[in-house]
């Protein structure tokens, strides 16, 4: 059969702004490291730049005060989500930035650092779940989300000191779908590994799972030295009907952020099957060798093009690889070697504005300046300053430019922000809402027309508390969480539903109010405000009625509906249930 790749493009993001200090925390945690190849040593190639990061849950919603290192360096997100390092020594030929949060799988992501800039990353969490458990000595088969499953056999399970283990072992399994475009947020490192030849090579995923285990009491667990799990991943559909008899076995070094390659599963019965030694992260992957790729994107006028989608595929299949240009127009990563490829540019409608073949690539190539005709771009130039509650210039803020269902992010140094996006015609009005991120508060959202070359937004006045727009805050005994792509819909029977999308495909995780009516008033007290708030990855499995709740705005259509809660409710998501207090507040467009 003719192979399809998954082509790996660990793209840079380029942008120059003053940022806080660093916030010294103490990671703790320890992850099992899997050996590494021992004649593979890591190339390093110092240089000096500075990282943002931005850290969300499977929903896409911000996750606060995760614990983040790089290099020894340690700070926490904030409540938006992000994380800075300021003139860090990084490795231009991979540098791994590692996070943790109680409740979910450890997070990483590899990346090549440039000498002077600042690179992003985005990172997204995977729920940690102990939801299944078995005997020790029995052992068991435990099937997880997509029919993918592992089979432990007896007595073959470890403690953290290497003595056997005899006692039920709770399991937390997560798979990673290859077809989901989300798994190059979800995976740790990225698609780049060291192979039985300590070659560094590109992967194309045929699925990942973690997998981790604990004793009765939360202790790790692992496999007993000698002993071996069976895993079983299903072939994805990409592969066809025809997919290879077999496909190589990685398991993930958290040291290196590095696949390294451990045997091999077959193909059985429309699943790969094969025999594991140890755990967390484990990938079926096809490897190819690889090679580095560099580009600047700029229009005619000769100006780079920042934040720009870019991706590269074969040509004839879905499966590419996709980055975001950096201030100076810079793109790079790696990509397969030695195949005709398809590099494309993207508007912000997702739509093309340009496209060429390149490849195949034997060595390391640079394509130089790729100049979009004029023709096919058009940019606008947005800018305006954010001041705060005393009309000061905010020194470290956050602008979010949302139009078309995209969303960029700026920042203001000294208050001032200016950028430039593609113009995406379908659309004539985009919103932009400021952030203070040394105070965490935002500002009213401004709409801003788009059909104009160059936007002054003015200044926006960054000194509110409230929710930013389609978002659900809610507060159970003190631990907050804040959902996104909150929506409005109406039905006959009800009045009104507030809603977010389930967090998951099998929609175990949802927050759901319904409206006990239309308009602005206090409803406290009726009985037709039905909540449900079931999210796992914090225990909450609440639902009943809310005792306080008011709607101080209800919007036309395309204007926002606001209002706050509280109430006292059971959580059955505990054993034994209890009662919890909750309160919480929603900002949601309604359409």
């Amino acid at each position: 059969m003719q192979r399809t790749i998954w082509l790996l493009l660990s793209f840079l993001f380029v942008f120059s702004a003053c940022r806080k200090d660093l916030n010294e925390v103490s990671i703790t945690t320890t992850p099992y490291v899997p050996p590494i190849l021992a004649k593979w040593e890591q190339p390093e190639v110092p240089v000096t730049g500075s990282l943002t990061g931005f850290v969300v849950d499977e929903n896409g919603t911000p996750v606060a005060d995760a614990q983040v290192t790089l290099n020894g360096m340690n700070t926490t997100t904030d409540r938006f989500g992000h994380f800075f390092y300021k003139e860090a020594t990084l490795n231009a030929r991979g540098s791994l930035v590692r996070v943790n949060k109680a409740g979910y799988f450890p997070g990483s992501r590899r990346f090549f650092a440039v000498e002077g800039t600042e690179n992003r990353v985005k990172i997204q969490l995977i729920p940690l779940q102990f939801n299944q458990s078995f005997s020790s000595a029995n052992g068991d088969s435990i099937v997880m989300n997509g029919d993918a499953y592992v089979v432990f056999p007896p007595n073959a399970i470890a403690r953290a000191d290497g003595t056997p283990y005899e006692g039920e072992v709770r399991v937390a399994t997560y798979w990673l779908d290859p077809d989901d475009e989300r798994i190059t947020d979800q995976m740790p490192g990225n698609l780049q590994g060291v192979d039985n030849q300590s070659q560094e090579v590109v992967l194309q995923t045929a699925g990942m799972m973690a997998v981790e285990l604990q004793d009765e009491i939360g202790q790790p667990l692992n496999l007993l030295e000698g002993y071996t799990a069976t895993i079983a991943m299903p072939v994805p559909d990409y592969l066809g009907d025809n997919p290879p008899a077999e496909v190589p076995n990685w398991s993930y070094n958290e040291q290196y952020g590095m696949w390294v390659e451990e045997g091999v599963s077959r193909l059985d019965n429309g699943y790969y099957i094969g025999e594991v030694s140890h755990f967390s992260y484990w990938n079926h992957d096809f490897k190819d060798p690889l090679v580095e790729f560099s580009a600047i994107i700029q229009n005619e006028a000769g100006e780079p093009l920042e934040d720009i989608k870019v991706v590269i595929r074969q040509p004839g299949t879905d499966l590419n690889g996709f980055g975001r240009t950096g201030a100076d127009g810079s793109i790079a990563g790696l990509i397969p070697q030695n195949y005709d490829l398809l590099l494309e540019v993207k508007g912000l409608c997702d739509e093309v504005v340009y496209s060429e073949n390149v490849g195949p690539f034997m060595d390391n190539a640079n394509l130089g300046v790729i100049t979009l005709p004029a023709t096919n771009v058009s940019m606008r130039t947005i800018t305006g300053n954010l001041v705060n509650c005393d009309g000061e210039p905010v020194s470290n803020g956050l602008v979010i430019y949302q139009s078309a269902g995209y969303s960029i992010y700026e920042y203001a140094e000294d208050g001032a922000f200016s950028f430039n996006v593609l113009a995406c015609n379908i659309v004539s009005l985009a919103s932009l809402t400021g952030f203070d991120l040394e105070t965490g508060l935002i500002s009213l959202p401004t709409n801003i027309p788009t059909n104009n070359n160059n936007i002054d937004a003015g200044t926006m006045t960054v000194c509110s508390d409230t929710l930013s727009t389609n978002m659900i805050r809610v507060e159970v005994d003190g631990n907050t969480a804040t959902y996104v792509n909150a929506r409005i819909t109406f039905e006959e029977e009800f009045e009104a539903t507030i809603a977010v999308s389930p967090f998951d495909s099998d929609g175990n995780r949802a927050v759901y109010i319904l409206l006990a009516g239309q308009g602005v008033g206090d409803y406290s007290g009726n009985t037709g405000n039905d909540v449900d708030f079931i999210d796992p990855s914090k225990g909450w499995s609440l639902s009943g009625s809310l005792s306080s709740f008011v709607i101080s705005q209800y919007g036309d259509i395309g204007e926002p509906i606001i209002g706050s809660f509280s109430g006292q409710l059971v959580n059955e998501g505990v054993d034994p249930p209890e009662t919890v207090e909750i309160n919480g507040d929603f900002n949601i467009i309604r359409e």
